[in-house]
């Protein structure tokens, strides 16, 4: 579908500068494509596109436990918050909701990350809006993709940030194989 600025700016009530900026970030990231005379379209991701964005994910995820020195109580109660989130959007039907609750879940876990070229690599991949149009592919698999969250918390809340890690790899790995 083809985004029309001025219609995007009537919507947002806002002037078309940041909006014309707001495509330019789009497009940077992959997720528009401008084409000169003809304006900005959502552009499609390939499943190829998709599997690699996941894997860099989980490889960037893993990383960053490592560059995490603690993990409070406090950011595991907000994990247990998205994550119950997440269980009651599912069986609702909200598929925007699952998304933006998993992508709080993971910013949760990314920013107390100390490294912050592994934070600023994880966020150029688009996560929100590639987790959004993953899980509107795989929605006959997402109370099993959900359950996976579990055991990521339970490693974080015992500190074992190595096997956290490793589950969190696992679980960005776990989408690849719906992809191809």
């Amino acid at each position: 579908e083809r985004l029309k600025e001025l219609t995007l700016a009537r919507e947002f009530r806002v002037s078309q500068a940041p909006v014309r900026e707001a495509l330019r970030k789009l497009e940077a990231i992959g997720v528009v494509k401008s084409e000169p005379y003809r304006g900005a379209r959502v552009r499609e991701l390939s499943p190829t596109e998709l599997r690699d964005a996941y894997q860099l994910r989980g490889i960037l995820e893993q990383a960053a436990t490592e560059f995490i020195s603690d993990f409070p109580e406090e950011s595991v109660r907000t994990l247990e918050k998205e994550y119950a989130a997440m269980r009651v959007a599912a069986p609702a039907g909200d598929l925007q909701g699952v998304a933006c609750h998993n992508r709080n879940f993971h910013r949760c876990i990314m920013e107390r990350c100390q490294n912050q070229e592994v934070l600023r690599a994880w966020q150029s991949l688009g996560i929100c809006m590639r987790a959004r149009l993953n899980v509107q592919r795989r929605v006959d698999r997402l109370p099993e993709a959900i359950l996976s969250h579990q055991p990521i918390i339970d490693a974080l809340r015992a500190a074992d940030l190595r096997r956290a890690g490793q589950l969190l790899r696992e679980h960005s790995f776990g989408f690849v194989s719906d992809l191809m």
